[in-house]
Formats: structure tokens, sequence, C-alpha cells
């Protein structure tokens, strides 16, 4: 995924979210999360919840 954050100009790549959107900024964080296997998901969840 890629974003209109800082990035060199050789990179040809589509911006696909505009990150100071906010709609689109929790629209990447759902493919972000979507993109994860379960165990990872789960592991990083616990690590997130741990204290």
């Amino acid at each position: 995924m890629y974003w209109n954050c800082e990035r060199y100009d050789f990179c040809k790549n589509k911006i696909a979210f505009n990150m100071k959107d906010e709609k689109e900024f929790y629209q990447a964080i759902i493919y972000y999360i979507s993109g994860m296997t379960d165990n990872y998901a789960i592991d990083m969840y616990n690590k997130i919840i741990g204290f």
C-alpha cells in the first residue's frame, strides 16, 4: 500500500490513501489488519493490550 507521505521521485507507485483524510487513514488501517494472518493478528493484539 502506498500513501501520500514523503516519497522519492523514482517511486512510480500510485497513491492509495491520503493520510491527511481521517476516513482514508482508518481505511488504510483496516486494509493493513485484514492483510495479517490470523496468528499474527492475535499476537499483535496480545502485545497491544498486554501490560
